[in-house]
């Protein structure tokens, strides 16, 4: 059984402090983190259920997507594995020159993270005329960009739900313990990304 690190509240409260630039969210003042630390038990059997939502701190649906090869790929291919701990999801596109120069900073941080618990899944969702992504535009992408984390094709653009189009790249991460969305943001900030990462992995 796989044990959260922080309950969603202290995980959030950490977040926050790292976002407005305050420095890491350290212990209690009177020593007593560890009471103070709730723990809980996560059955990744079965993937959490609804209501889910589209925005931070609600429940990621159990979206489906189509490998290169055309096969299903759903957020449950994730969530079963219990070494994946913390998802980084991004939107691309043919035409986004920004999320183009994004590979090679997601490629760094899965050579460093993945072994940790990091799982990378970039969405593509159209080519460079505009046209909806196919699965064997994704395994184009995967091989022009030399990555090793997950490139699927997301052909209905199911994330438009989740943030404006215009503002690609978009980038979530999610606490994979309970599939809640822990951070979404339009562009790649490395310093927020970074402080997710390191909250949720060392």
């Amino acid at each position: 059984m796989q044990q959260s690190k922080f309950t969603l509240c202290r995980f959030v409260s950490c977040l926050s402090l790292f976002t407005l630039g305050l420095g890491a969210c350290g212990g209690d003042d009177d020593g007593n983190n560890d009471n103070n630390q709730q723990m809980m038990t996560v059955d990744r059997n079965v993937y959490p259920v609804a209501p889910y939502g589209t925005e931070e701190t609600a429940t990621l649906d159990n979206l489906s997507f189509k490998n290169a090869d055309a096969s299903d790929f759903t957020l449950n291919d994730i969530y079963s594995d219990e070494s994946n701990k913390l998802l980084l999801v991004s939107t691309s596109s043919g035409w986004c020159v920004s999320c183009i120069e994004e590979q090679a900073k997601l490629q760094e941080r899965y050579n460093v993270w993945g072994s940790k618990g990091l799982y990378i899944l970039l969405s593509t969702f159209e080519d460079a005329q505009f046209q909806p992504a196919t699965p064997e535009y994704a395994g184009e992408w995967k091989e022009r960009y030399n990555l090793t984390y997950t490139v699927v094709a997301d052909t209905p653009f199911i994330f438009q739900n989740y943030y404006d189009k215009a503002a690609t790249p978009m980038v979530m991460l999610v606490d994979v313990n309970t599939m809640t969305i822990l951070k979404i943001m339009t562009g790649f900030d490395e310093s927020v990304v970074d402080a997710i990462i390191e909250a949720s992995l060392n």
